[in-house]
């Protein structure tokens, strides 16, 4: 059975990154994340309108990690707890060993190689501690650097299994493919 408990929370670290918990001391950061212009470019995101509608979301990630549908990692580098982005595994369905990532990154940080390591590092953590046997995701077809992020990765282009908006293009990584 896919492994969904993540209490503790799985910290992890990559070369100059930790990938942390999201809190609700990052609520503020939260709330400039999903009102951010540039990242929020190719997202569906609904945007907070007060700092309110982010400790709601937190509140709401944490309570989806708790019950094994979610995990949300914050990225920070290991030198500060600076709030960098995001990158979780979510629509975790335990049956199937399936479940779907999704990645921000404020947009300082963009073309550094940040968001490759932690995608990296969340995958392998995803198949070889979990038991994942098949992460999909979802980008937008103009977002030329998430496409390119998926396939460094790993992941390859194809059919969706359901019904998305027409500019979403799917990605899927399978084990043993």
């Amino acid at each position: 059975m896919l492994q969904t408990n993540f209490d503790p929370f799985p910290i992890l670290t990559t070369e100059r990154l930790i990938l942390r918990p999201l809190k609700i001391s990052d609520a503020e950061d939260i709330f400039i994340h999903r009102n951010d212009e540039v990242v929020n470019t190719y997202l569906d995101n609904f945007r907070h309108l007060s700092i309110e509608d982010s400790i709601a979301f937190i509140e709401r990630v944490q309570r989806e990690t708790a019950e094994g549908r979610t995990i949300m990692w914050v990225l920070s580098l290991k030198e500060n707890d600076r709030f960098m982005g995001t990158v979780c595994f979510w629509r975790i369905y335990k049956e199937a060993h399936t479940a779907e990532t999704g990645y921000t990154l404020l947009s300082e940080f963009h073309g550094k190689g940040y968001m490759n390591e932690a995608l990296a590092r969340i995958i392998n953590y995803g198949l070889d501690v979990m038991g994942l046997r098949y992460i999909d995701a979802y980008t937008h077809q103009e977002n030329i650097a998430s496409a390119k992020l998926l396939v460094k990765n790993g992941f390859k282009p194809g059919k969706p299994q359901k019904e998305v908006s027409a500019n979403r293009v799917y990605y899927y990584m399978e084990v043993g493919e």
